[in-house]
């Protein structure tokens, strides 16, 4: 699916579609080069979004990817999204390799002329990590 005009597609649809590629490409399937990135987005995790973020370009994002940084979630499911204007947020169970109970995701995506500009993300882990 092709994402290269705003508006071929709904609005609330393009921007979900262009987050999209951050949570499949880039943490489900390791594929940094399929990731929508601006050359200078900006990445925020488990951080106060007025600090200095973790990654300041799309770059730093893809090398992480290729490092392994995210690797081990192996599925994203029970995504739940809300989007006003460009922004989506979306509400989602990670599941990792070696947990039996999900993380859970609250992740902000700003997006722009078909690109992720931002992103800022909190996980929320399981009360049981790793077992019953």
């Amino acid at each position: 699916m092709r994402f290269d005009m705003l508006g071929a597609m709904g609005d609330r649809e393009e921007i979900i579609g262009v987050a999209s590629t951050y949570l499949d490409a880039g943490l489900v399937d390791d594929d940094a080069d399929g990731v929508r990135l601006a050359p200078d987005c900006r990445r925020w995790t488990q951080q106060s979004y007025h600090s200095r973020p973790r990654n300041q370009s799309a770059e730093e994002i893809r090398a992480g990817i290729r490092r392994g940084d995210e690797r081990g979630i192996w599925s994203i499911d029970r995504r739940r999204w809300i989007v006003d204007g460009n922004q989506a947020v979306v509400l989602a169970d990670l599941h990792f390799k070696g947990l039996e109970d999900p993380v859970i995701l609250y992740e902000r995506f700003l997006v722009e002329d078909g690109l992720i500009r931002e992103i800022e993300a909190i996980y929320l882990a399981p009360e049981r990590a790793g077992g019953r």
